[in-house]
C-alpha cells in the first residue's frame, strides 16, 4: 500500500470552489422555506394547501422557493458528487484511503446529529401525540421507523417519511457513498470514458426503474455520478473565464428551448426524457456555473476562506434541525389556528433562530464531537473532511 496521504486542508478546498459553500448554504434555507408549508397542515391538510400557499410570507419574493425547493435536493446531490470525485476518488482508487476510514468520516460528521434529532423528535412526538391523538405531519412513527431511523436506513425502501422526515435525503445518500467507494476502489471512475459509462449505466436504470422500487434512490445515484463526470469535465475544459461564460450562455439556451419545445413536441419529448429530469439537471449545472463563475472574480478571490467556510458549515445543522425546531414550536405555543404562521414577523425569527441554533450546534456539538470520534477512532491514514 502506497503511503497514507493527508488531504489538502480545507482552504485549498474553499480556494478552488468558493461557490460551492455559499450555495449549499442557500440550498438549505430553500429546502426550510419550502417546509414552511409544516405550520399549516395541522389545520389545512395537503389537498387544500391553496387555502394558506399564496399568503405565506413574502411569497411575491419567494414563489419560486415556495413552489420548487423540493429540487434543492437533487442539487445536493450533484453538489456531493463533485465533493467526492474531487477530494476522494483518487486517493481511493489509489489505496490511500481505506473504506474504514471512509466510513468513519461519513459516520462521524453524519451520524451524531442525526441521532440527537432523532431522539428529541421522538419525545416531541409522543408529547403532540398525546395532546392531538395523531402525529405532526409525518405519521409513520413505529418501533421498525424508529430501527430503520436509527440504523440511517429510512429511505432505503419505499417508505421514507418518518421522524425526522427530511433526513431522508441523508439516508439515500448514504447507500450512494457505498457504491461511490467501491467504484472508485475498483479504479472505474479514474477516466472520462468510465465515468461516463457509469452516468450512462444509471440514467438507463432510473429511465426504466430497472433495480430500485424507490425512484428518489435511483434520483440520487443519477444526480451525485453526473456531478462526478461535471467536476471531471469542468477542470479539464472550463479552466478560463471566456470557457465558463460560453457553457453558461449555451445552458440558459438549453433551458429556454426545453421550456418551449415540449409543448410543440410532448409525446416525442415525453418520451425520450420521462423520469430523467432533465430541466432540473440542467438547471442544476446552469446554477453550480453561475455560482463557480460569479466566485471567480477577483472581488471573492480576495475575501478570506472563513468567510465562505461559515455558510458551508452550517449547511448540515440548518437541514437537520429546522424540522424539530417546527414540532418544538407546535408543542410549546399549541396554537389554535395557523394565523401567526401568516406573519412576516414570525418568518423571520423562525430563519433567524434556524440559523444561529445551527451554527451553535455546529460550533459546540457536531465539529467537537466528530474531532474527537475522528481521534479516537481513526486509523493511521486518517484524512480530514471537508464536507
Amino acid at each position: 500500500m502506497s503511503k497514507p496521504e493527508v488531504l489538502a486542508p480545507k482552504s485549498k478546498y474553499i480556494d478552488d470552489f468558493k461557490g460551492l459553500e455559499p450555495l449549499r448554504f442557500i440550498l438549505s434555507i430553500s429546502v426550510i422555506i419550502w417546509h414552511y408549508q409544516h405550520f399549516f397542515y395541522p389545520f389545512v391538510n395537503y389537498e387544500n394547501r391553496l387555502f394558506f400557499f399564496a399568503k405565506q410570507p413574502f411569497f411575491n419574493e419567494l414563489s419560486f422557493i415556495y413552489s420548487q425547493g423540493l429540487y434543492a435536493v437533487h442539487v445536493f446531490w450533484f453538489i456531493s458528487g463533485i465533493i467526492f470525485y474531487r477530494i476522494y476518488e483518487k486517493r481511493i482508487s489509489q489505496s490511500k484511503i481505506s473504506f474504514k476510514s471512509f466510513l468513519l468520516n461519513r459516520f462521524s460528521r453524519l451520524y451524531p446529529l442525526h441521532l440527537v434529532t432523532l431522539l428529541i423528535v421522538l419525545i416531541l412526538q409522543i408529547l403532540y401525540h398525546h395532546r392531538n391523538q395523531s402525529y405532526f405531519i409525518y405519521q409513520n412513527n413505529g418501533v421498525r421507523e424508529f430501527f430503520e431511523n436509527l440504523l440511517f436506513v429510512q429511505s432505503w425502501g419505499i417508505n421514507k417519511f418518518s421522524f425526522n422526515g427530511p433526513t431522508w435525503s441523508v439516508s439515500v445518500e448514504i447507500l450512494v457513498y457505498l457504491v461511490f467507494f467501491l467504484l472508485a476502489a475498483s479504479g472505474f471512475l479514474n477516466t472520462f470514458r468510465s465515468l461516463l459509462l457509469t452516468c450512462c449505466a444509471f440514467t438507463i436504470l432510473k429511465k426504466w426503474e430497472l433495480v430500485f422500487v424507490n425512484d428518489d434512490i435511483l434520483t440520487c445515484f443519477y444526480f451525485f455520478f453526473y456531478g462526478c463526470l461535471f467536476i471531471k469535465i469542468y477542470e479539464k475544459f472550463l479552466v478560463t473565464h471566456a470557457r465558463r461564460i460560453l457553457i453558461i450562455t449555451l445552458l440558459g439556451v438549453s433551458l429556454l428551448l426545453i421550456f418551449h419545445l415540449p409543448h410543440i413536441l410532448v409525446p416525442t419529448y415525453s418520451k425520450i426524457t420521462g423520469r430523467l429530469d432533465i430541466e432540473i439537471l440542467i438547471s442544476t449545472v446552469t446554477i453550480i456555473m453561475l455560482f463557480l463563475t460569479i466566485f471567480k472574480l477577483n472581488i471573492f478571490q480576495n475575501m478570506p476562506n472563513r468567510y465562505f467556510q461559515f455558510f458551508g458549515d452550517i449547511t448540515y445543522s440548518t437541514y437537520l434541525i429546522h424540522f424539530p425546531i417546527q414540532l418544538a414550536i407546535y408543542v410549546v405555543i399549541n396554537p389554535e389556528n395557523y394565523q401567526l404562521f401568516l406573519t412576516k414577523h414570525f418568518f423571520i425569527a423562525y430563519i433567524i433562530i434556524v440559523v444561529i441554533l445551527g451554527r451553535l450546534i455546529f460550533s459546540f456539538f457536531e465539529l467537537p464531537l466528530q474531532n474527537m470520534l475522528r481521534s479516537k477512532l481513526s486509523p493511521p491514514e486518517r484524512i480530514r473532511d471537508i464536507k
